[in-house]
């Protein structure tokens, strides 16, 4: 009777289990930046719906100022915040104002669309404002 495993059947085991891991790895890193990419785009969507419900609830005009590919500035009643994208996201359009102007939270400004770029792939996320209203609608990545 023989007791434990040959050196070939650990060696079989092994390679087997390494590739088993290779592509599981692999598809984890993919899903973890979709994850990235997906929640910094809901952040983006919540600023700027932020600044929109500041301008009716203020009775004031508020503004999103995209400042430099990574950072953006959110103006509410008068008081600036600067805000920086999570996970090193960067917006890959050129920069863009945003202005909601009280009292309905009309958006005065042109609609505009922000492009949310994942810097280790190619995914993007697109937020659009439109009409009149500046509702925010996020697109699918």
């Amino acid at each position: 009777m023989r007791q434990g495993f040959t050196l070939v059947e650990l060696l079989v085991t092994l390679a087997i289990l390494g590739i088993v891991l290779a592509i599981g790895t692999s598809s984890m890193l993919s899903y973890w930046n979709s994850r990235q990419l997906q929640e910094g785009a809901a952040q983006l969507a919540a600023d700027v719906e932020r600044v929109r419900s500041g301008a009716l609830r203020y009775n004031t005009t508020a503004t999103f100022e995209q400042v430099t590919a990574t950072t953006y500035r959110l103006t509410i009643n008068g008081a600036s915040s600067t805000v920086t994208l999570p996970h090193s996201l960067s917006l890959t359009n050129a920069p863009v104002t945003l202005t909601y102007s009280a009292p309905y939270s009309e958006l005065t400004s042109a609609p505009a669309t922000l492009v949310l770029r994942h810097p280790r792939t190619a995914r993007t996320a697109q937020m659009r404002t439109v009409g009149v209203t500046g509702k925010v609608i996020q697109d699918g990545s």
